[in-house]
């Protein structure tokens, strides 16, 4: 007899459900119009996206995300994963560390991209109140501060920002800031565990929470949390 525990149908179900959710999120089936597909649109998803301009997209390699993060499943992996990108890009005067703040009213964003060799730190206030649309204008606010360098290394906590970027489309807040590139130089994106050891991703979160109004505070839950991948619902 097989003894062996396998997924309910109903889990089966939930995770087809969820893994058609995310491939209708993405273009080219989201375009600007959410009813299109029977999606709800709420302020974490983009109404529209842009492609990358091309002297980025050229330039721009996007590290895979690794999967099994789970800040409470998989502590000892995220930690494992902050301590190797401390070990190889911490030491760069190449590497930027990026973040987001919304305010608890919504509306207004504060964006931060943080060189802690350079001892430089850009800061910006956009208008979205979309947590993935503030993270990716974050990332573009990086590449337009590091052009100068020969190559940029950028790290993000937001596994969503990261992911727009890999797909080649970006709310119009960072493709706004996109288009001031310049460069031609190689870009790398590198997706870290948020709120861990990461001194450089610390150090821009509390950059990105100062600089918003001193009139509002920052949303409780910062960045919105990222769906599960079928597999990992049936794991």
């Amino acid at each position: 007899m097989n003894s062996e525990i396998c997924n309910t149908v109903e889990e089966i179900l939930e995770a087809h459900r969820i893994g058609q959710f995310e491939r209708l999120k993405n273009p080219p089936h989201w375009q600007g119009n959410p009813k299109a597909t029977g999606l709800p649109c709420n302020d974490t998803m983009h109404a529209t996206t842009h492609e990358i301009p091309d002297c980025i997209s050229r330039a721009l390699k996007v590290a895979p995300i690794p999967k099994n993060m789970n800040p409470t499943l998989h502590y000892g992996r995220r930690l494992d994963r902050c301590r190797n990108i401390e070990r190889i890009y911490g030491n760069s005067s190449y590497t930027w560390y990026t973040d987001a703040a919304i305010t608890s009213t919504g509306g207004i964003a504060a964006i931060c991209a943080h060189n802690p060799i350079q001892q430089r730190t850009i800061t910006a206030s956009v208008w979205t109140s979309s947590p993935i649309e503030a993270e990716e204008a974050a990332i573009a606010l990086a590449i337009i501060s590091g052009q100068q360098d020969s190559r940029m290394n950028i790290v993000s906590d937001s596994q969503n920002a990261c992911r727009q970027w890999a797909r080649g489309r970006i709310g119009k807040t960072a493709h706004r800031l996109a288009i001031g590139y310049k460069s031609n130089n190689p870009i790398k994106i590198i997706w870290a565990p948020g709120h861990e050891t990461l001194e450089g991703n610390q150090q821009a979160h509390a950059w990105a929470r100062a600089s918003l109004p001193r009139a509002d505070s920052p949303q409780a839950e910062f960045p919105v949390p990222v769906m599960p991948t079928y597999s990992e619902i049936l794991s």
